[in-house]
């Protein structure tokens, strides 16, 4: 068992009030101007150092924070650091009834994974198919949609995430495209900070998303419980991750790795398609 970091994180804003209190030591207020931010750098990542790492083998670690609210409603966040330098990444599975996270990493022989975009269903047999690009080994099997604001990559050129128009250009190598991009380039967009008729940034859900650090490093990101896109976006902020894009929630939140220890985050939905993370 890794010794996972107990976080209740202490943000201060005039909708919520949030904790952090690390596993030794004393909590430590962070104040609103965090969940205020807009902007981050490395330097902003307040809640990085109060992870515990586990390495699980080279080049890949896994750490807990949690996110708790005034109210004691809060969640668990399961982070998964992976180096590119030893683990490569593909979209996994295909369109069709779907899969649990364990099944469709281990049937790609794959280290660990994370659950895909969104999907709809095709007809009434219940094929679930991917909504966004989807790139796997150089054939799109799902067209690109111009109102999804992110796409995770893996190709010759590397890995990470693109933004905006940059996501229909994504054609080789592999690629899922989903929404919110809730953190680009250290900045949070402004429709993440301002309640809108398109994007219920409060709404409450377990979350997935991947991410990039400031060092490169990919980070899988998953709640055990419900939080909201804004909180995700500051939380992310303060992780220390440079760009950050929301995969699939609620009853498709899942993740599952396999190391050292065997570690799965069951959803509630079998999932089509997953990014999964292999040994180079």
């Amino acid at each position: 068992m890794f010794k996972a970091a107990l976080v209740i994180a202490v943000f201060l804003c005039a909708e919520e009030q949030y904790f952090i209190v690390p596993e030794a030591g004393a909590s430590r207020p962070i104040g609103a101007s965090v969940v205020e931010q807009e902007s981050f750098t490395e330097a902003d990542a307040v809640m990085a150092d109060a992870v515990a790492w586990e390495q699980l083998e080279k080049g890949l670690s896994i750490g807990t924070v949690s996110l708790m609210r005034a109210d004691t409603t809060g969640s668990k966040i399961t982070l998964l650091k992976i180096d590119t330098a030893f683990f490569g990444f593909k979209v996994i599975g295909e369109p069709g009834t779907g899969q649990d996270i364990d099944d469709l990493v281990t049937g790609a022989r794959c280290a660990a994974g994370i659950n895909g975009g969104y999907y709809y269903f095709k007809n009434d047999q219940g094929l679930k198919m991917p909504l966004g690009l989807a790139v796997q080994d150089s054939r799109e099997i799902s067209a690109y949609k111009g109102n999804y604001s992110g796409c995770f990559f893996a190709s010759q050129q590397g890995t990470g995430i693109a933004a905006g128009t940059a996501c229909s250009e994504c054609k080789t190598g592999h690629a899922l495209q989903s929404f919110p991009l809730v953190i680009r380039n250290g900045k949070i967009p402004p429709h993440l900070k301002e309640e809108g008729s398109r994007l219920h940034i409060h709404t409450r859900s377990r979350r997935s998303a991947v991410g990039v650090t400031w060092k490169g490093h990919i980070v899988f990101l998953n709640t055990v419980r419900e939080i909201s896109f804004f909180e995700l976006a500051f939380c992310a902020g303060a992780l220390g991750l440079k760009d950050c894009l929301t995969l699939d929630g609620g009853g498709s939140s899942q993740m599952a790795v396999f190391s050292k220890r065997t570690i799965v985050v069951p959803g509630l939905e079998k999932v089509p398609l997953a990014i999964g993370a292999y040994r180079k």
